[in-house]
């Protein structure tokens, strides 16, 4: 990190309204590449273009993206900043050579008392912010497995010493992938890191059949090692003739020891049943034990109550710290009866600690909005909101003049600005056309004004601000998990899309109090689309389309089995009702029977 002097006070002489000063913040990966960015941005400061350079580089990466809607004014600001901090947090898409190390749950913060993980990465990475990045910015989301290619070596030496074979990705894992946890509960307990890891190359694949990544950069390396732990990892059961998986710590990190962490086993069966259909795929064996464990892992469940108890053992009404159980369903792939799903909402939402990490009342809303109760889930959804807070605020009202910037024109280092005005110190994020204004309440960039996002307009009023990782202010700030979370709440609770192997199923709902979604820039093989919907219509709009290798897309409606084709440049609406985005089976069949003799 290299920066600029910052004076131990910023003082406005008599008479002056404002003034602005700049001060410049550079991360990097590197001495080398920190103070080419520097040198840049120095460069930049002293032409009097640095925000220019800003909002240019800002203003292209909003044109290609967006999740709006329409609703409530603190909700849009919420998503808009979340969406924000994440895209700061990762590599500018089309920077050649950018070597990615991973996403830390405070990003680039690293707060006092040991708050912020020292930019560790742990499974928040993979399941919590990795789906947003993947809808959005593929290349960025193969740069975050990349990480986890790089760091196999070490993940390979964590489960030698632990004496079982394949990988075991560390709890946090650093440049190495060796365990860097300073407790060893945790490292040696929370297993189920590597079954998200598997989640996401499994999203990936999925979303772009990028084959080369699996078949020469490594990812078929990572998916088999994670396979192998697995089943070393397991014991049989001959009482009640099923494996177990012993003395794990579930993402409840109130019990420790457990056996048969419901969350954990189902990521076991997901990842040995996707190696298993990766191998087929690549052409590769598929050892006999990886189905036979998927098969026969035990999965706890309660005839009694009709519920997953968390482990062997689980009373209902042990308080547990955050989302577990509910992630079966979304985001873990795991068929679900309506009744067990609403059960298990209910019976855990009763005893989740209020004073958990911020990301989990996101995912209970989704539950909720998978069962289309649209109250219940916004209420649930709102207890996000505890966790946004000061110093910083986020608005979609353009920028005043007076405002500086950060980042710089790339998104990987940041380059920092700041200016004073009467009412305190102002920190601003331009957004193109839109702007993220950060400040006090009251400040220039809060008066009411006429904004519109992805072409929903509205009156913009007090920002928003950013995020906590607990409801009473602790932890690390500014938590990307939680805005992960909450940013799937509606990329993925609202519409109801999932990435799966057979294309990527909508249903869409709209919660108490919106009554509109519009997503732009989805990424899906090699198309680029539109999704938006309202109370009673969906559109989908293909907007680009990336070659000769990108299938024809279409929408299946269910429960009709209509099929509407899905052209390039046209956007095609009907009755809200679900369905799922799919390659045109017959249109692909078209033009794989033109040849160049033929005209078709």
């Amino acid at each position: 990190m290299l920066w600029t002097p910052v004076p131990p006070a910023l003082t406005l002489g008599e008479g002056e309204e404002d003034r602005t000063w700049e001060f410049l913040a550079v991360v990097g990966s590197s001495q080398a590449e920190a103070q080419a960015c520097l040198t840049e941005a120095l460069r930049l400061q002293a032409g009097g273009s640095l925000y220019t350079a800003h909002a240019q580089a800002w203003a292209q990466l909003w044109a290609g993206c967006g999740l709006d809607v329409v609703g409530p004014l603190a909700l849009r600001q919420a998503l808009r900043g979340s969406l924000y901090y994440l895209f700061s947090a990762l590599p500018q898409p089309g920077i050649p050579g950018y070597i990615c190390h991973g996403l830390s749950p405070g990003g680039l913060s690293n707060g006092s008392r040991e708050e912020c993980y020292w930019g560790h990465v742990f499974w928040d990475q993979d399941l919590w912010m990795f789906p947003n990045v993947l809808m959005f910015h593929p290349e960025a989301a193969r740069a975050l497995l990349e990480y986890r290619i790089r760091t196999l070596a070490g993940a390979l030496d964590n489960a030698r010493n632990l004496g079982y074979q394949g990988a075991k990705f560390a709890w946090e894992s650093a440049g190495s992938g060796l365990e860097v946890c300073p407790e060893d509960i945790y490292g040696t307990q929370e297993l189920h890191i590597n079954g998200a890891v598997v989640l996401a190359f499994q999203l990936y694949y999925h979303s772009t059949q990028d084959l080369q990544l699996f078949q020469e950069a490594g990812g078929w390396d990572v998916v088999h090692a994670v396979a192998e732990f697995w089943c070393s990892r397991v014991e049989w059961s001959p009482g009640e003739e099923k494996y177990h998986l012993r003395g794990v710590m579930p993402p409840d990190e109130y019990h420790s020891g457990v056996n048969n962490s419901v969350y954990t086993n189902v990521l076991v069966q997901n990842s040995l049943r996707f190696a298993a259909a990766l191998a087929q795929d690549l052409g590769q064996p598929v050892p006999e034990r990886w189905l036979v464990v998927a098969d026969k892992i035990k999965v706890p469940f309660d005839l009694k109550h009709n519920f997953h108890p968390e482990f062997d053992g689980y009373e209902p009404g042990e308080e547990v710290k955050q989302a577990d159980v509910v992630l079966l369903g979304y985001p873990v792939p795991f068929s679900l009866s309506p009744h067990v799903r609403r059960k298990n909402l209910e019976i855990y939402e009763a005893v989740t600690s209020p004073q958990g990490p911020a990301m989990t009342w996101s995912m209970f809303a989704v539950g909720w909005m998978e069962l289309k109760d649209p109250r219940r889930a916004w209420g649930l959804l709102e207890k996000s909101f505890a966790n946004i807070t000061e110093p910083f605020k986020v608005s979609l009202a353009p920028a005043s003049a007076h405002t500086l910037t950060m980042p710089a024109s790339r998104l990987g280092p940041w380059v920092a600005g700041v200016g004073a005005q009467r009412g305190g110190l102002q920190r601003s994020h331009s957004c193109g056309n839109s702007h993220l204004t950060l400040g006090p309440s009251g400040n220039r960039g809060s008066g009411l004004r006429r904004a519109c996002v992805l072409g929903v307009p509205v009156l913009t009023a007090l920002p928003l601000q950013v995020w906590t990782e607990n409801a009473d202010r602790s932890g690390a700030v500014n938590f990307l998990t939680g805005m992960g979370g909450f940013l799937q709440a509606v990329l993925f609770g609202f519409t109801g899309l999932r990435i799966t192997r057979a294309g990527v199923p909508f249903d869409p709902m709209c919660p108490a109090g919106v009554s509109g979604v519009c997503i732009s820039g989805i990424s899906y093989q090699g198309n680029t689309l539109d999704f938006s919907f309202c109370e009673d219509s969906v559109t989908i709009e293909i907007r680009d389309h990336a070659g000769p290798w990108a299938p024809p897309l279409e929408a299946e409606l269910w429960p009709s089995q209509a099929r509407l084709p899905l052209p390039p440049g046209h956007k095609v609406s009907f009755p809200r009702s679900a369905g799922r985005i799919q390659r045109s089976l017959l249109q692909e069949a078209e033009a794989a029977s033109c040849s160049p003799r033929t005209s078709c």
